[in-house]
Order: structure tokens, then sequence, then C-alpha cells
């Protein structure tokens, strides 16, 4: 294993995997290694397909709630912001309005709209491509994969070193790499390393799923939903923008080396 380098002097999507030596592997792990990939891919599609459908689940649950389908027992709108005004006064219901707006833009848009579904993702098609590889004769003399290490503080969630220093281990990484693969593990820098350019952008994003949930909600005034459904869909577009200017100069064009 090479030593880590804390300040590679290329991106992930084109250094060499710190793992990836060079050596001819076994009999064995050539036999062994398809199990392996399929079952890592299995496991981040299953992830990805959590994430995605638990989204799906919360529209659709407070889309038919109060009809005969579902009664959860959650109160109409009407009822809602009743009870939260009386008990809490209007200024301070406005106040608790927009603490959850601040709160859930970046908790709903940065995690769990941008960073977690695209890390799942983008993990679970490197793994699938190593899987694909594997049952390759043409790969059968070489190593598919490698892993390298992040900076401590600079991933998701990750921010103390482990023991020898190193932060996250980025695993599944390519070793033969082509235009497509570097695409992919550019989303996989994407999904895992938190920057400022795609933070700010996504909060618009978490806004616009917090309108799409008072737009369900049941008992909503026609004229709020029309409100909330503008305000959404205005904020859905200006993080598409945000989110694609902040992906472009971050990762550009860049030509995959073989």
């Amino acid at each position: 294993m090479k030593p880590w380098d804390p300040n590679p002097s290329q991106p992930l999507w084109l250094a060499a995997p710190q793992t990836a030596d060079g050596t001819t592997p076994s009999a064995v792990a050539v036999a062994l290694r398809p199990v392996g990939y399929l079952l890592y891919a299995a496991f981040f599609w299953v992830c990805f397909a959590f994430v995605v459908g638990l989204h799906v689940f919360v529209f659709l649950l407070l889309a038919i709630e109060g009809t005969e389908a579902v009664d959860s027992g959650l109160p109409p709108w009407d009822e809602l912001v009743h009870t939260v005004s009386t008990s809490q006064g209007p200024a301070l219901a406005v106040l608790l309005t927009v603490v959850l707006v601040v709160l859930y833009a970046p908790s709903a848009g940065t995690l769990a709209l941008f960073h977690v579904p695209l890390l799942a993702w983008s993990t679970a098609l490197l793994a699938t491509t190593a899987f694909v590889r594997s049952l390759d004769p043409a790969y059968r003399a070489e190593k598919l994969t490698g892993t390298s290490w992040a900076r401590p503080s600079d991933t998701l969630m990750f921010h103390v070193p482990g023991p020898d220093g190193r932060g996250l281990a980025m695993s599944c990484l390519p070793v033969r790499r082509t235009a497509f693969t570097c695409r992919v593990v550019k989303a996989y820098h994407a999904g895992w390393f938190v920057q400022g350019g795609t933070f700010v952008a996504t909060l618009p994003l978490g806004v616009a799923h917090l309108a799409g949930v008072v737009f369900v909600y049941p008992g909503v005034p026609t004229g709020l939903r029309v409100v909330v459904a503008l305000v959404g869909l205005a904020c859905l577009a200006l993080s598409v923008v945000l989110l694609t200017r902040a992906l472009r100069r971050r990762y550009g064009a860049v030509a995959a080396r073989r």
C-alpha cells in the first residue's frame, strides 16, 4: 500500500487509487470478486431505492391522507394553523415557521435530496461497473478497483481522523479509467465531499421540498396551494441553475485518461 498523500496532485476521478499497486490478482480473488462486487452494488442500490422511496412514500401518504384509504390522524391544515397560532401566539408562530424553513432547507435539500442519494447512486454504479468488468475475461489479469483516502473533515459527516491519521476510505474506484467512469467518480466525489457552491445551490431545493409537503398536505386552501406551488417551482428552477453552475465550476470537462 502506498503512503497516504494528503494533497494528491490529481483529482480523485483522475488519480490512480492508492491501493492499485499493479499486481496480478490471484485465481481465488478473480473467482470471488464478482460475488463481492455484486453484494456491494446490491447494498447501495437498496440504499438508493430506500432514500428515493421514502420521499415518494411521504408525498403519497400526505396526498391520500384523510381519504378512505388512509387516516393517520393528522390534523387538517386549518386546525393545525389554529392550534399553533393560539398556543404559541402569532409572532412566535411566524418565528417557528422561519426556523423550520432555515433548518429544513439544508437537511432536506442538501442532505436528503442531494448528497445521500448521489453518493448511494454513484457508489452503486461504480460497484455495478466493477461487477460487469469482473465477468469480462479481458480484465482477468488486473485489479479492477482500488481505494484512496480523503483528508479528515473533508467528507460528509466524517470529521475525525482514523488511527492512521487518514479520513474516509473512498472505495471501489476504477483502476482502468474511461470517460464514463470519470463522470461517475465525479458524482461520487460530489456526493461525499461537501463544498460551499453545492451547499448553497441545494438550499432552494430544500425550500422546494417543504413547499411540496405543504402543497399535498390535507386541507390546504386552494390559494395557498397556488402560492406554495409557484414558490416551490421557482426554488426548484433556481436550485437547478445554481447546482449546474457549481458542478461545472468544480468538475469541468476533464478528458479521461486510461
